[in-house]
């Protein structure tokens, strides 16, 4: 099963390995709106994810980032690990 993330967790992610910058939910969901991440609304029935419901696959996530200058592999090394 292909893992998934959520908003928070990439914003988290992004913070915790850049040393230097700040990357908010705000800035994430800036990108979903400039089309630069492809995402999917969180099921209504599973909760708690906050103020953008939506998360976005492994496999788009790593190509988006990549594509935009990250190196997601080193981000994001769990990727294909753990279902969400």
């Amino acid at each position: 099963m292909e893992r998934y993330y959520t908003i928070p967790e990439i914003a988290h992610r992004l913070t915790i390995n850049s040393h230097n910058n700040l990357f908010s939910q705000e800035t994430v969901y800036k990108w979903i709106s400039q089309k630069k991440l492809e995402v999917e609304r969180i099921p209504e029935n599973i909760r708690g994810f906050g103020k953008y419901p939506y998360w976005i696959k492994g496999a788009t996530l790593m190509t988006a980032l990549n594509r935009m200058g990250y190196d997601a592999d080193e981000l994001f090394p769990d990727n294909d690990t753990q279902p969400y």
